[in-house]
């Protein structure tokens, strides 16, 4: 590329940049210098007039590529030999000088005297440097959606506080398990009613082994097992609400734990778009364009998760009714799970000594359904007799252990007149009845 500078008339030159596109800004250095007799000038316009003067000027101007401007010269004689010579016509310097037609020696193209030298109104124009024009893309990516609207939770709130009661059931936890003391309730079969319910859409786990139970059921199912000797109770997806009844626990200094836990929801997944631009230079004007494109993909969310804090919180012990609740951390409020026991029953045992009253067997022993009724002596060995299971229904939770069978034949004058029985053998002992 180079500047161009050709002769249109004996007082016009055209400076030629049709070499640089269009979409280019060429920077030039004009110098001028004159020593006319008279007055010279030159004028030109590169988007605004500006006239040389004077013995000598310099400018500096940006000029648009792709296009021809014109230098016109003039002087104060308008003697008819002006001139213009092309000294450069090519190249990153031009230049040319004007001849105003004063003086006294060569002959000049109108005819009369001049002094030729050209040195009227000398113009020179040099390359510095050139630039394209850079154009931006404009356009702008679509905004993800906030991480909110999949479940990022960014003010969990805060988790509850314990409230705690004298006597009943007592409550401590050990990471995500809770267990419950029965100490308050010693020399007593205990039955707890357990209410359970889950408000996350994770998968919610329940777990305990209670086998020192008579009954247990979960939504009116039997967990399996014989009384005291019952199964364990798992379940990794525990419905939103459900009803479990733990029957005739062995009261007394023993625990009973419960264990909760959770299946963390898939880490969120949004779409969004990375700008990628490149710049492209149109061939005909040199100009630059940038050139953005947004391009799809799938962010995987990189904060914690779960968002919100895991675990048990103790809400209430002591009391007939104790309460705690498990996080899952999906969603604020820590009440992933909540559980509440209750006391719904206690049976006391048979004393060590002292009478045993019908009233007291009544009280502590009779279980719904004995056939023979339930002041009779014998109605108790033929329960207990009739099959292991009722046997093991006579709990003696002071020892921990149940009625293995009544004695027969024998010559205790507490026994019943078929010498079967004898309530004696029951001390420590209560009816276990299903609930």
């Amino acid at each position: 590329m180079a500047l161009k500078a050709t002769k249109l008339s004996v007082s016009q030159v055209e400076l030629d940049l049709t070499d640089y596109g269009s979409g280019q800004t060429v920077k030039v250095k004009i110098d001028w210098t004159s020593d006319a007799e008279g007055s010279s000038s030159a004028t030109y316009n590169f988007g605004q007039n500006y006239t040389f003067t004077g013995s000598s000027d310099t400018k500096t101007e940006d000029v648009r590529g792709g296009a021809k401007y014109t230098f016109t010269h003039s002087s104060s004689l308008n003697d008819p030999d002006q001139d213009i010579q092309i000294n450069s016509s090519s190249g990153n310097s031009v230049s040319w000088g004007f001849e105003d037609g004063g003086g006294s020696g060569t002959t000049g193209v109108g005819g009369g005297n001049t002094d030729g030298d050209y040195n009227d109104g000398v113009i020179t124009v040099t390359f510095i440097s050139v630039t394209s024009d850079y154009i931006p893309d404009n356009s702008v990516c679509p905004t993800p959606q906030p991480w909110s609207n999949f479940g990022v939770i960014t003010n969990c709130g805060s988790p509850p506080s314990l409230t705690t009661s004298a006597n009943g059931i007592n409550v401590t936890k050990s990471g995500n398990s809770v267990t419950i003391n029965l100490s308050n309730y010693a020399n007593k079969l205990t039955s707890i009613n357990f209410s359970h319910s889950v408000t996350s859409s994770w998968n919610n786990s329940l777990g305990f082994n209670i086998a020192e139970a008579s009954d247990i059921r979960v939504n009116g199912s039997d967990v399996g097992g014989n009384p005291y000797s019952k199964s364990s109770y798992s379940n990794n997806n525990m419905p939103s609400s459900s009803t479990i009844v733990l029957a005739n626990l062995d009261g007394g200094n023993y625990n009973y734990t419960f264990t909760h836990s959770s299946t963390d929801g898939p880490v969120p997944k949004r779409d969004n778009w990375n700008r990628v631009c490149v710049d492209v230079t149109d061939p005909e004007t040199q100009a630059i364009f940038e050139q953005c494109s947004c391009n799809k993909y799938e962010e995987t969310y990189t904060g914690t998760w779960p968002p919100c804090p895991k675990g048990v919180w103790l809400v209430k012990s002591g009391g007939s009714t104790v309460e705690w609740v498990y996080s899952d951390g999906k969603d604020a409020g820590y009440e992933s799970q909540r559980s509440t026991l209750t006391v719904s029953g206690t049976r006391p045992i048979v004393p060590a000594t002292g009478p045993i009253t019908m009233a007291i067997a009544d009280q502590s022993l009779y279980i719904k359904g004995m056939s023979g009724g339930r002041f009779s002596v014998g109605s108790y060995r033929q329960y207990v007799n009739a099959s292991l299971t009722n046997r093991l229904r006579f709990r003696d939770p002071v020892n921990r252990e149940s009625k293995s069978e009544l004695v027969t034949n024998t010559t205790d004058p507490s026994y019943d007149d078929d010498n079967y029985a004898a309530f004696s053998e029951f001390r420590l002992y209560a009816g276990a009845e299903p609930p």
